[in-house]
């Protein structure tokens, strides 16, 4: 091989890659992958105050990029400090850094900047960094300084640290953790990436591990990123409305078991189950053509937080201003026959809920199986199921779109039978038979679909259809149809002073103020928190092939048969 290309000739190749050879059409290219199922964080608490802002902390959650393959050709592998004898693949040992720069809008922070929560994998393998640059928004002593503004984290990892970097960058993950929060700062999305750069050391003389830790102005070449967003739930919810608390949709069929992850059955064949070892390994977050599925919607009405808000029983239902109907408008993304996935619902089922301080878990349907609607302070008041007459709580079903719609009176006790024949339960405590929707109940939707389509896919990105989907409940005075141009309700007493309405304070009501009535809850959607889910679908082609050959002079005959699947392009 010719001597190394000058640096000077490195520039970003048609492909996306980093060439260090001029006009070569090949290059450096670092492939991720990034599935994430976090989608909505919320904010509980503590609540601290920083030197002049209230901040609510949330939850942290672990995200891991798979790092799929660093390509290159033989020119870019002296990148690292190979001789070249290994072709295009990276020498062990290697020599170079790589830098891992995670963002993050105000909303997600990262508390811990060197630890294990932050690191390379592979097997059993960690590879930590040696440094990090962290943008520090937080006191390391006391979280609750946190400013809850957006950051920018470095992390430095010396790839003559480990034996072969190569295990990491090929088929090892990056680990990090997210802190949430609510604050001052806050939009309704807050996004966040992680960008991976090359600082190429092929001598191992260039550089050290003090200039890189010191030096800020350092040339990295680019060599990928990855990211998405995450919805935070912060407090403030003024009016009484739907808060919607958790959701997902995943799949219910898993095949068989392949204990030896060969993509082939093993023998006899024995379908998955919840009681499979390795059954946490399993995505149930993405799925195929024939696959059955399911989501689950939990959601809870609260009330409205005085003094600036004003409350349901003691403001509104006093006044004759009764919410009677529950809507759902739920989007998912690429549902529909056109876009070629053709997702068929089978049916849905609708259970309320009562709180309670002495609960029987006999009476909770289904909870302890819904996703984390655990039974410990509710009991079920009525319980509603459909296979055949989807039509009458799901009236919009157009496209990606479905909208669905409950009526109070078509689940007030004594309703079983006759009356509705859809609900098959209802609670024999006098204290828990539902007569209309009140502040504290919780309301569990969980429906069935089919997986009927299939798409077609040549490439690997264009093999998985990502679908974001987004839930709005709400609750109004009568019934709303999909796209309703009304208005959301006033989240204070100042804003509904503003549209004409009291709530009887002060005495006597101002002459150009109405006083709250039915007409006030007919009028607005009353909601809190909306909430979104991810879902991953892929494509599918399996092909069959076969060839036969005879010799005329014997009796051999060879048949061959050659079977391909491609799951998301991929062949498998």
């Amino acid at each position: 091989m010719t001597s190394a290309p000058s640096p000077n000739n490195a520039f970003l190749t048609s492909v996306g890659g980093i060439s260090m050879y001029a006009f070569k059409l090949d290059g450096l290219d670092q492939l991720l992958s990034f599935s994430p199922s976090i989608s909505n964080l919320t904010a509980v608490g503590p609540k601290c105050t920083t030197t002049s802002n209230i901040v609510t902390l949330g939850p942290a959650v672990n995200f891991a990029i798979d790092l799929d393959g660093l390509s290159m050709s033989a020119w870019e592998a002296q990148t690292f400090g190979c001789n070249g004898s290994q072709g295009s693949n990276m020498c062990t040992p290697s020599q170079g850094f790589l830098r891992a720069r995670i963002h993050t809008d105000a909303g997600l922070y990262i508390s811990t900047p060197i630890t294990n929560e932050v690191s390379l994998t592979f097997g059993g393998q960690t590879f930590l960094p040696f440094h990090s640059n962290a943008t520090v928004i937080y006191d390391a002593t006391d979280e609750c300084s946190v400013g809850c503004d957006s950051g920018k984290y470095d992390f430095y990892y010396d790839l003559s640290d480990v034996a072969n970097p190569a295990n990491f960058l090929n088929a090892g993950k990056f680990n990090f953790r997210l802190n949430s929060c609510c604050g001052p700062f806050n939009q309704a999305v807050s996004n966040y990436h992680v960008t991976f750069s090359l600082l190429p050391n092929p001598t191992g003389a260039c550089y050290n591990k003090t200039i890189v830790s010191t030096t800020p102005s350092l040339e990295w070449l680019p060599l990928s990123r990855e990211g998405d967003f995450i919805e935070m739930q912060c407090p403030g919810c003024g009016a009484p409305g739907i808060d919607i608390k958790d959701y997902n949709l995943h799949r219910t069929t898993y095949g068989y078991i392949d204990d030896n992850d060969d993509g082939i059955a093993d023998i006899p064949l024995t379908p998955v189950s919840p009681n499979y070892s390795n059954f946490n390994k399993i995505d149930s977050l993405s799925s195929f053509h024939g696959d059955l599925l399911e989501d689950q919607l939990i959601a809870t009405f609260i009330d409205g937080e005085t003094p600036d808000g004003y409350l349901y029983e003691d403001d509104m239902v006093a006044n004759g201003a009764i919410l009677k109907w529950l809507h759902l408008e739920r989007v998912m993304p690429h549902k529909d026959a056109i876009s070629g996935l053709n997702i068929r619902i089978t049916d849905i089922r609708f259970y309320i809920d009562a709180p309670t301080q002495t609960p029987n878990p006999v009476n909770c349907r289904d909870c302890d199986a819904f996703g984390g609607a655990i039974s410990s302070n509710f009991e079920t008041m009525v319980h509603m199921q459909t296979s055949t007459n989807i039509i009458q709580y799901l009236p919009v079903l157009n496209t990606d779109i479905m909208f669905f719609s409950f009526f109070d009176e078509d689940f007030e006790f004594g309703t079983s039978g006759s009356s509705n024949p859809d609900v098959i339960w209802e609670n024999p405590n006098a204290q828990f038979q539902f007569d209309r929707f009140r502040v504290g109940q919780r309301y569990r939707l969980e429906v069935h679909y089919e997986f009927c389509g299939n798409f077609t896919a040549i490439h690997p990105p264009d093999g998985v259809r990502k679908s974001i989907i987004t839930n709005f409940m709400f609750l109004s005075g009568t019934s709303q149809p999909n796209g309703s141009t009304v208005f959301d309700m006033p989240n204070s007493q100042l804003a509904a002073n503003n549209d004409k309405w009291t709530f009887g304070t002060p005495v006597p009501n101002p002459p150009s103020m109405n006083l709250v009535n039915q007409t006030f809850a007919d009028s607005y959607m009353f909601w809190c928190e909306k909430y979104s889910g991810r879902h991953y679908f892929y494509s599918t082609d399996i092909s069959n092939f076969s060839s036969y050959k005879y010799y005329p002079n014997s009796c051999d005959r060879y048949i061959s048969i050659n079977t391909k699947s491609i799951v998301g392009a991929k062949t498998t």
